[in-house]
């Protein structure tokens, strides 16, 4: 294995648990709070490679791809476009990417999209200042269930926590927003003032990571708040971070830079494994069954790797 290929802190899932009790929490970060669905993977090991295994380019220069997401079956993949268009492929073992549908989300830019963790729900967000959810079990995004305008510029990033109950935003305004989902009713409950861009939850609906300039900070949320972790400790990658996902399992973190992907294990070390692209990463998603990382790249491609572990 190669120096790129090197991670940093080998240690059993146990040594994060650790970390957290001295913040006086009670849960790991790979286990779901009360309601949540059960993740399908626990700890996998260290992720060691990422082997391209699929690419497929939009089919306009001008629109690049912002946004990523993968369904919870880790078979269909989408993503969102300058144009406001969100497509939705399908990874097949022996046709490798196929594109089923084509929609328009927005008459600007798609920069965040997520799936709730039942597969029904899909949040969309971007440069219209718009949070929009819709109901894909009645025609992918034929039925719109809300809309909501309070952003005060471009929204960067979304997520829905593990529990379906909640969605996280990131704006350019530079505040992180918390909305109550109750399909369809969306409230915003709460923000906090960070500038950040991407934002995930971690499996646990505790805590989130957001990339903020060139630093990865961890979050914590409690109570309808949102306030910095005083468990898991920042760190400084050196270049602007576009898009972050936490892993199914709850160990690793993906940061989508100017130069790639950096796949973190965050324990009392960081190192990454680093993996190239031609041009800045604004998007990237862990699968849920955590086996595939999916990316989109300013050359317009939407990238597939298959993961390694030790």
């Amino acid at each position: 294995m190669n120096d790129e290929n090197k991670i940093i802190g080998d240690q059993e899932h146990g040594k994060i648990e650790e970390l957290l009790k001295k913040a006086g929490k009670d849960r790991v970060v790979n286990e779901v709070v009360e309601g949540a669905r059960k993740p399908k993977v626990s700890s996998l090991g260290p992720i060691i490679a990422a082997k391209p295994i699929e690419k497929i380019r939009e089919p306009w220069k001008e629109a690049k791809v912002r946004a990523v997401a993968y369904h919870p079956d880790s078979r269909h993949i989408v993503t969102g476009n300058d144009k406001g268009e969100v497509r939705l492929f399908e990874l097949d073992e022996k046709k490798g990417l196929i594109l089923h549908k084509i929609a328009k989300a927005s008459d600007s830019g798609v920069y965040g999209l997520s799936y709730g963790m039942d597969g029904r729900f899909l949040a969309a967000a971007g440069a219209d200042k718009m949070l929009r959810t819709f109901d894909t079990g009645l025609g992918f995004l034929d039925n719109k269930l809300s809309l909501h305008q309070e952003h005060g510029d471009f929204v960067y990033g979304v997520d829905f926590s593990p529990d379906n109950k909640h969605i996280v935003t990131t704006c350019n305004d530079g505040y992180v927003r918390i909305f109550e989902f109750k399909c369809i009713d969306v409230k915003e409950i709460g923000k906090q003032e960070y500038n950040a861009w991407g934002i995930a939850f971690a499996p646990n609906g505790m805590h989130l990571v957001a990339g903020a300039g060139k630093k990865i900070r961890f979050l914590e949320f409690d109570k309808n708040e949102i306030f910095n972790s005083t468990a898991l400790k920042p760190f400084d990658i050196g270049k602007p971070i576009y898009g972050v996902d936490f892993s199914p399992d709850g160990i690793h973190v993906a940061v989508g830079s100017d130069d790639g992907v950096g796949i973190y294990r965050f324990l009392d070390d960081y190192d990454a494994l680093q993996v190239p692209h031609p041009e800045p990463v604004c998007g990237v998603a862990f699968s849920p069954d955590g086996k595939n990382l999916a990316t989109v790249c300013n050359d317009c491609y939407l990238r597939i790797f298959e993961l390694k572990r030790k």
